[in-house]
């Protein structure tokens, strides 16, 4: 029952994935914006790590 669901959702989301291939550049972009965020985010918390650790 499960792989059934499963093996449905798998071929949605390859229709889905066939029918957005003319807006892949958007997608690229927005993949990159949010790796680029998510590193951001992370330097950010790691400065604040050390600087707290620092001031202790």
């Amino acid at each position: 029952m499960f792989f059934f669901f499963f093996f449905k959702l798998l071929k949605e989301v390859i229709h889905w994935s066939e029918e957005t291939k003319k807006s892949v550049q958007l997608q690229k972009k927005v993949i990159n914006l949010f790796t680029s965020s998510i590193l951001i985010s992370l330097f950010m918390l790691i400065l604040s790590i050390i600087v707290t650790t620092s001031n202790i």
